[in-house]
């Protein structure tokens, strides 16, 4: 199962909240950022950068959209079996990478494919 976990950083300059660089994690875990800055003006690593352009006015507004609706992607709907919304400047902790994967497996094999 490949568990997804997405988070979001807008800005209206590049004095951007902090975003961990992603190393040493299962293979079974990808990573997705929604921001509205391009990878040649921020580098995120490990981080698969999915820019959005909206015409909200409050950045908060656009960072909420990758955190509800970022299922809608196609690249996430159809490669994740689970996705979690997660704030950039935490750090997944390796001894719990199982229980991640349990959740997927989870949150699969529901009728909803929810968790809350």
């Amino acid at each position: 199962k490949t568990s997804c976990f997405l988070t979001a950083s807008y800005s209206n300059s590049l004095r951007m909240d902090k975003v961990i660089n992603i190393k040493n994690t299962s293979p079974h875990f990808k990573f997705f950022l929604f921001t509205n800055w391009n990878d040649d003006q921020w580098e995120t690593p490990g981080w698969t950068k999915i820019t959005t352009k909206h015409n909200y006015t409050r950045t908060i507004t656009h960072s909420r959209y990758g955190k509800f609706m970022g299922w809608k992607y196609d690249q996430i709907r159809e490669g994740c079996d689970a996705v979690y919304y997660m704030d950039a400047n935490i750090e997944l902790s390796k001894g719990k990478q199982s229980t991640w994967m349990e959740m997927a497996a989870t949150i699969s094999s529901t009728e909803p494919g929810l968790m809350q």
